[in-house]
């Protein structure tokens, strides 16, 4: 079947399997990273994200409303 097929078509063929290939590597990749990211501190623990939030509130990137609303949310969550 190959042997039929003519120079573009071979070459056609050789970008698709080798954007597959990408496709393939960058989801294993992706993967990877995320199950990475999963081993380090839980940032599901609501002590955790209290501290985030209170150092956020602490250097003025949060203001003391959002910072209790966000609060109450986390508390609201256990």
């Amino acid at each position: 079947m190959l042997g039929n097929l003519q120079g573009y078509h071979e070459l056609i063929l050789l970008a698709v399997v080798v954007v597959v290939i990408a496709i393939v590597m960058i989801v294993v990749l992706s993967v990877r990273r995320r199950s990475a990211g999963h081993r380090g501190a839980l940032p599901d623990d609501p002590a955790r994200r209290i501290e985030q939030l209170t150092r956020l509130r602490d250097q003025g990137l949060v203001s003391e409303e959002e910072f209790e609303a966000k609060r109450l949310e986390i508390l609201g969550q256990m």
